[in-house]
């Protein structure tokens, strides 16, 4: 018996994995911005009901075009206090004051979390460009302690998963900050919360 025969000046058969890379448009994919170390400005109190932006914030490349990927990815700790049911609200937006990326809605925390933890790992993709161009939002943003649940759910404007039906307009012409921000339910001693870490990253498909 003798097996297949191999030609070496005939092109071999390509495997699964290199025919569907094959059909994938190319793109580059860079770190565009990072925070490894907190910054004045990270660290924020429940000294008001406001939303407060963390000073550090990864800013996203102009003009962006259509299938563009930004990953925006980090972690922080968070502390509550021991007498008032705590809440925190995160979000992410298109510029500071601009339109909401994703926002958990109020989560209630345990009472006197010393070192809370929380991550979040989202990611925008480009649908359409312009000054009323449009992103959707892919994600998640977890706190390590939320009431009745490890998960502080997510992502899109309404806290759902974002969908081709649900993009949000923004303006895809100008380079834009993405800042990530919480609200405290009440001004209470002791609710406290630090950005540790954020990493933006751009994915941009190769025309």
């Amino acid at each position: 018996m003798t097996g297949p025969s191999y030609n070496p000046g005939q092109p071999q058969p390509a495997s699964i994995a290199a025919q569907v890379a094959a059909m994938m448009p190319p793109a580059t994919s860079r770190r565009i911005w990072s925070q490894t170390s907190v910054q004045a400005g990270d660290l924020v109190t429940a000294s008001t009901t406001a939303e407060q932006p963390f000073a550090s914030r990864g800013q996203a490349p102009g003009p962006l075009v259509v299938g563009e990927v930004l990953r925006l990815h980090g972690t922080g700790v968070f502390t509550t206090s021991t007498l008032v049911a705590p809440t925190q609200r995160a979000r992410i937006r298109w510029g500071v004051g601009g339109p909401v990326l994703v926002d958990t809605g109020d989560l209630g925390l345990l009472l006197g979390a010393s070192a809370g933890r929380y991550w979040f790992d989202c990611q925008f993709v480009v649908r359409s460009v312009g000054v009323t161009g449009s992103v959707e939002a892919f994600g998640r943003i977890e706190f390590s302690n939320a009431l009745f649940s490890t998960s502080a759910a997510l992502v899109g404007p309404s806290g759902q998963y974002s969908d081709a039906g649900n993009p949000v307009t923004v303006d895809t012409t100008q380079p834009m900050d993405l800042p990530f921000s919480v609200r405290f339910g009440s001004v209470t001693a002791g609710n406290a919360n630090s950005l540790r870490t954020s990493v933006l990253h751009d994915l941009r498909p190769v025309s």
